[in-house]
């Protein structure tokens, strides 16, 4: 087990919330955050196929914003990057949250 310590929760003591997080609910957050990415990238395909040719000489927006995208990839490197440290180190380890 993983004893996590986020920081954009705040309580009265010690400004922090312990939360204890398995290996087996990493992987299963890794999982369901590459899914989302998978329907993220078919939701761009999406709209940028639906742009027709010629639409950057008649309008300045004519690209889909990757935000959405960019967050998964950097939530996805975060569990990774814990796991990697759980399956190394051993059982006990705190980690900083990272964004949901």
């Amino acid at each position: 087990m993983v004893t996590v310590f986020p920081t954009r929760h705040h309580t009265k003591k010690n400004n922090e919330i312990m939360r204890t997080v398995t290996e087996e609910s990493l992987r299963r957050r890794l999982a369901r955050l590459e899914s989302a990415l998978e329907s993220e990238k078919a939701r761009l395909r999406k709209v940028c196929g639906d742009i027709p040719w010629g639409a950057g000489m008649r309008r300045t927006k004519c690209t889909p914003s990757f935000r959405r995208e960019d967050e998964l990839i950097g939530k996805i490197k975060a569990v990774k990057q814990q796991l990697s440290q759980m399956s190394a180190g051993g059982d006990n380890h705190t980690f900083k949250e990272t964004g949901r």
